[in-house]
């Protein structure tokens, strides 16, 4: 098996013209691949690719590569991994990995054009790394590792999935420009990052596999302000001392920054279900409305000032209806998921963020945001049929 990519120019499908060697080779395999997972992230002069397999997990394991894709240059990268420090730890591990659907690491975003965030299903954590070029060798040095909800011994992450737009850019003349008519867009930093996380959970009584899904969101700045400040400050692609990663319990950071929600919903499917600091979704469900979450701090604060105003306490929640018949309301107070079979405590979030609810209903399958649009997804059953939506964000 044979692992290449090729760098097309979109509009034409020819050749990309930048790229001394259109056709990249990747790796060569001596078994079949059978199911794997792909995930390429293009930022600046760097592909980062990240290959799961669900099959034959002995044999194969995560691959992840760097590709300066103008040059045509591949490096495959190891990823640094945490050890075990006593048996029974190991054995936790061993357990956990059987249940993972797809290896060690689920998914990675850039946070910055030199900054990775990578998802270790296995041990719980946000590891953050930063691209490092010695010598022309591009490696990976880890800064932090900040750690998820503690699972209970039951409880283990099947899948992580996550998702970022826009992604960062490099100082590339090749960066698209902001069009004439859109003087204003969103900034990479500042963006959101949604996490779609599916745990399976070993019920005592009876003995069955349960599957919880949820999903929680966090700002890249917010992930950025863990790493050591040596090197934020530092030049791109160079480092400063390096020092061992500094573990961040989940406590000391992710009630504040993140925002978890308990559910199955229909956009869990789609990729593009947030732009900038929004996000969009609906319930599952035959007609339901659609909800939109902005999470952008400047926002919540003209809906705080808006909510104290009118005698609204800072630190409660406040709603009211729009001109339009729909929903509007200030999400400061702490989001609870029980702890149940699946976390060791009751997971607080309180990232504050506005949520709108439309009034009207709607039956679609899933709905996608970009910018200033949202598109609802229609599927007929009868017949292999798609239509889109197109409604204005204002």
């Amino acid at each position: 098996m044979i692992l290449e990519i090729r760098l097309l120019r979109f509009s034409t499908g020819q050749p990309h013209p930048v790229a001394e060697q259109p056709i990249i080779f990747i790796a060569t395999k001596n078994m079949f691949l059978g199911c794997t997972n792909v995930q390429i992230e293009i930022v600046g002069d760097f592909l980062a690719l990240l290959i799961n397999f669900k099959e034959e997990q002995d044999e194969n394991e995560d691959m992840f590569y760097l590709v300066h894709w103008k040059k045509g240059e591949t490096y495959c990268v190891s990823v640094p991994r945490f050890q075990p420090q006593s048996s029974l730890l190991s054995l936790k591990l061993y357990i956990q990995l059987q249940f993972s659907e797809w290896g060690t690491y689920g998914c990675f975003n850039f946070l910055s054009q030199d900054t990775l965030v990578m998802a270790n299903l296995i041990q719980n954590t946000l590891e953050i790394t930063k691209i490092v070029i010695d010598s022309d060798m591009p490696r990976l040095m880890p800064l932090c590792v900040l750690h998820l909800p503690p699972l209970t011994y039951r409880a283990s992450i099947v899948r992580l999935s996550c998702r970022a737009e826009p992604n960062p850019t490099g100082p590339d003349p090749l960066a698209v420009p902001a069009p004439s008519n859109r003087p204003f867009r969103d900034k990479a930093e500042d963006a959101i990052i949604l996490f779609h996380i599916l745990i399976e959970a070993v019920l005592q009584e009876p003995h069955f596999l349960q599957e919880h899904p949820f999903t929680f969101i966090v700002h890249r700045s917010a992930l950025l302000a863990h790493t050591p400040a040596a090197h934020r400050t530092c030049p791109p692609f160079f480092s400063s001392p390096e020092l061992a990663p500094s573990q961040v319990p989940w406590a000391a950071w992710g009630i504040t920054e993140t925002r978890w929600f308990n559910g199955n919903s229909a956009s869990m499917d789609w990729i593009t279900t947030m732009a900038g600091q929004r996000s969009v979704t609906m319930d599952d469900g035959t007609s339901m409305p659609i909800i939109v979450r902005d999470f952008n701090p400047y926002a919540v604060r003209a809906a705080r000032a808006l909510a104290t105003a009118r005698g609204q306490p800072k630190q409660g929640n406040w709603s009211k209806q729009l001109p339009n018949g729909n929903r509007m309301a200030l999400k400061v107070k702490d989001s609870v998921i029980s702890a149940g079979s699946v976390f060791k405590e009751d997971v607080r979030s309180s990232l504050p963020y506005i949520e709108i609810v439309t009034q009207a209903e709607y039956r679609y399958v899933g709905v996608l945001i970009d910018d200033e649009r949202i598109l609802g997804m229609k599927v007929r059953s009868l017949r292999i049929f798609m239509s889109l939506s197109m409604y204005w964000l204002y």
